[in-house]
């Protein structure tokens, strides 16, 4: 099997950031994060910012890609 290699700009990005970057409303992102289709770090407190897990992100995009299509 063949490897993958990635730069990635940083290991989180705050749900703003996220947005800002990938066009996704803010409002989504956050919907996104609730239903569990981005995972994100664990928070130290209630009041602490909400980091989307990029290398978790970038781990499942990788699997994904690998994945035999299925025909409908």
């Amino acid at each position: 099997m063949s490897e993958i290699a990635l730069k990635i700009d940083t290991p989180v990005k705050t749900i703003e950031r996220y947005s800002a970057d990938t066009g996704i409303p803010v409002g989504t992102v956050r919907k996104m994060v609730a239903s569990g289709e981005l995972q994100i770090m664990p928070k130290a407190g209630p009041k602490h910012r909400v980091l989307i897990n990029m290398v978790a992100l970038y781990q499942q995009a990788a699997a994904a890609s690998y994945a035999p299509a299925t025909s409908r």
